[in-house]
């Protein structure tokens, strides 16, 4: 099932003109320039990893069509609703299923900021690619070159 074409993904709107503008704008970001799908997909991991989940408060903003996310970032999205729900007939429900993801990227976005501009010593992009070789060698019992 792929989304469809009408199916967008939302997120505050103060959240996207502060920490997601400045996320993609900024010198200081390793995502800088990127699509803001990348920066929605990288606070939704971070939000589910934390198991920080928000509803979405306040005025909305339609950030991009889910269709533009191709199916590795659509299936992402899915397994993480699978594993939330505990139940395969999730994937029948695609307005539940882009809720999930957008709630754990509100939660998660003010996670990914914080790693960027947090005032932590060093370059966010080493920091980060530590960690997820930390979280990789702890799921596979082994370490990344």
């Amino acid at each position: 099932m792929v989304f469809s074409a009408e199916a967008v993904i939302h997120v505050e709107k103060n959240k996207r003109e502060k920490e997601y503008e400045e996320i993609r704008k900024s010198t200081r970001s390793p995502f800088k320039g990127m699509e803001m799908w990348v920066i929605f997909l990288n606070a939704m991991i971070m939000g589910y990893r934390k198991k920080i989940c928000t509803p979405l408060n306040g005025t909305r903003h339609d950030l991009f069509r889910a269709s533009t996310l191709g199916s590795e970032g659509e299936w992402l999205i899915k397994s993480i609703a699978i594993v939330e729900k505990e139940d395969l007939n999730i994937l029948l429900d695609e307005k539940e299923i882009l809720k999930i993801a957008e709630e754990y990227a509100n939660g998660g976005i003010l996670l990914l900021y914080d790693k960027i501009f947090g005032g932590a010593p060093g370059d966010p992009l080493k920091r980060m690619d530590a960690e997820a070789r930390k979280i990789y060698a702890k799921l596979t019992g082994e370490g990344l070159p």
